[in-house]
Parts: structure tokens; C-alpha cells; sequence
């Protein structure tokens, strides 16, 4: 009669659940990413890209931290100084905010 083990059922039973718990939060903040830090000159530069898209009404991808890199779609259709927001309306016509700090990059879509 051959002996039939249980693998790593076997050696899950010495974890509580808290144990467990613990070691799954440490992971995902181990492997999380770090939002990039732009410098002065990255900065002046989304700027004055967003202000040309925006003047021309030109269609942009900005690059956005949200837990994550993201990239959001449209034209940008207003500006906040006050909030530091941008407005940007989606290809179905809702209206994305996004916080100017949480941009980290745009590209702008020329349509002459």
C-alpha cells in the first residue's frame, strides 16, 4: 500500500490566519510600484502641452498614477488652477478628473 502525501496541505496548518493575513499585506507592498517623481523640467513640459491640446482641442493620452500607470483618453476640455484638476472629456462624453500632480506624462494627437 503506497502512502499518498498531502503536499503543502500538510504544512498549511502550522500558519493562523492572521500569519497568513500578514504575509499577504507584506507582498503586495513589497511588489507595489513607487509613483515616478518628475523633475522642473518635465513638468513645464506636460504644462505647456496640455495648454496646446487644449487651445487646438486636440484629442490626448495622459499618462496617470492611480495605484498604477494608467493612460486616459480625450480632450482636455478644462482647467483648474485653483484645485489643480484637469478636465478631460472621454470618448463616450463623461468627464475624467485628474489631479495635476497624478500626471505624469501626455501625448497629444496633431489632427490637422
Amino acid at each position: 500500500m503506497a502512502i499518498q502525501d498531502r503536499g503543502k496541505k500538510k504544512w498549511q496548518g502550522f500558519f493562523m490566519t492572521e500569519h497568513t493575513n500578514l504575509l499577504r499585506k507584506f507582498n503586495e507592498d513589497y511588489y507595489q510600484q513607487q509613483k515616478p517623481i518628475l523633475d522642473s523640467f518635465e513638468v513645464e513640459h506636460i504644462e505647456s502641452q496640455i495648454h496646446y491640446a487644449m487651445e487646438f482641442s486636440f484629442n490626448v493620452h495622459l499618462k496617470v498614477w492611480r495605484e498604477s500607470e494608467e493612460i486616459i483618453k480625450g480632450k482636455i476640455c478644462r482647467l483648474d488652477q485653483f484645485k489643480q484638476m484637469v478636465y478631460l472629456e472621454d470618448s463616450e462624453g463623461f468627464i475624467v478628473k485628474v489631479l495635476f500632480d497624478d500626471v505624469l506624462g501626455i501625448e497629444v494627437e496633431e489632427e490637422f
